[in-house]
């Protein structure tokens, strides 16, 4: 089992550095100007990873108004990345990759308001956890 668990690690840290540098290399894509819309999508599906820091303090805090504002922009940039994805054929394992981890950071931003409601919604934040956990594993065994 130690040894599953070492290649495990060896595995994600490859994994882990291969998304750096497939990152860095967006960046400098859109850093020139004639492969920059190529990067649109990859910037509409980045916005979410800001999702968190907006959406759980305004709903901690009571202003429900502010956090459908919140929860109804950052779900438009998800319909906006597929959107310019399609329309540039912008798509890359990366995007899929980082499409994939801002999915899963914005519906734990949505529910960990609401399991302060009611803990029993502990229960489908767990099971997010076990599916992204799997989906993890598919991706290192690879």
């Amino acid at each position: 089992m130690k040894e599953f668990w070492h290649k495990m690690k060896l595995s994600f840290k490859q994994h882990w550095g291969q998304f750096m540098v497939e990152g860095k290399e967006c960046i400098n894509e859109f850093k020139n100007p004639e492969t920059r819309k190529k990067q649109i999508p990859n910037l509409f599906t980045a916005s979410r990873l800001f999702a968190p820091f907006f959406i759980i303090p305004s709903a901690l805090l009571g202003n429900l108004p502010l956090t459908a504002i919140f929860v109804t922009s950052f779900a438009l940039t998800d319909a906006a990345d597929g959107y310019f994805a399609r329309k540039y054929n912008a798509t890359s394992e990366f995007g899929r990759k980082l499409d994939a981890l801002t999915d899963k950071l914005f519906a734990a931003a949505l529910l960990i308001p609401l399991i302060v409601i009611n803990p029993a919604l502990l229960t489908v934040l767990t099971m997010e956890g076990v599916i992204s956990g799997v989906n993890v594993y598919s991706q290192l065994a690879d």
